[in-house]
């Protein structure tokens, strides 16, 4: 098993995490009741885990791997969950953990450019999945009409080395790279592009993680400090300056 928790998604009472070498973790929050996910290892498996009144291990041999960067609950009733090896898709319908269906995307069964996956994130009110790769972009999948579509710096990105994917309130997407945060406003047809970098006020180009806050903030993290953007002006500021 594993502490080491590397990204969590949830949707109501159900809170799924996923871990470096833990397998995937599923908690309901009303009842605390624990369902584990593991890949056949018998190194990762023991009895009294097994017999615990609160924790439920499942050894799924569809899953790819124990170790998963990222994890996002989508449309229909699935769960994207992103590895050094590619995507699996649990489908959560039957509202039983020992009835889920496990399904994989990989570059030899789709068109993913990439089995690297560093995020996922489910896009709101729509049948589309993000998924951010180590070096080839943003891939898109519609659950509802199966098609894909890949965006990368030919697109407008920043970099095609993806660390994160954030969706705000007014249909834009915020995608952190390794140089950069590039905005994404899906409000035109078609889409436009723009990108904050150290140019423009940023700690560091390595961008981590993106946050929107009331009112018409936006928040970024990087491997050197934060800052944040309003939205009002345009205006880029860092930490320091945010707290003046």
């Amino acid at each position: 098993n594993s502490d080491d928790i590397n990204a969590v998604s949830g949707e109501g009472d159900s809170l799924w995490a996923v871990t470096n070498g833990g397998g995937t973790l599923l908690w309901d929050l009303g009842s605390f009741e624990l369902d584990k996910f593991l890949k056949s290892q018998p190194d990762l498996y023991s009895d009294e885990e097994d017999t615990s009144a609160t924790v439920r291990v499942w050894i799924r041999d569809e899953l790819l791997t124990n170790s998963f960067t990222s994890v996002a609950v989508g449309p229909s009733d699935t769960v994207w969950l992103g590895c050094n090896e590619g995507i699996n898709v649990i489908d959560t319908s039957s509202g039983n953990a020992w009835e889920f269906g496990i399904s994989t995307f990989t570059v030899s069964n789709s068109p993913l450019p990439s089995n690297q996956i560093t995020a996922i994130q489910a896009r709101p009110g729509t049948g589309e999945v993000w998924i951010g790769t180590q070096n080839a972009g943003i891939a898109v999948y519609d659950v509802d009409t199966g098609t894909w579509d890949v965006y990368s710096t030919a697109d407008g990105l920043a970099s095609n080395s993806i660390n994160c994917i954030y969706f705000d309130t007014h249909e834009r997407a915020w995608v952190g790279t390794d140089s950069g945060v590039t905005q994404i406003n899906m409000n035109f047809d078609p889409w436009t592009y723009g990108t904050y970098t150290t140019a423009d006020g940023l700690p560091s180009n390595f961008v981590t993680g993106v946050l929107e806050v009331p009112c018409c903030w936006i928040w970024f993290t990087t491997d050197n400090g934060a800052a944040r953007v309003d939205l009002n002006n345009c205006l880029l500021y860092t930490s320091d300056a945010a707290d003046e």
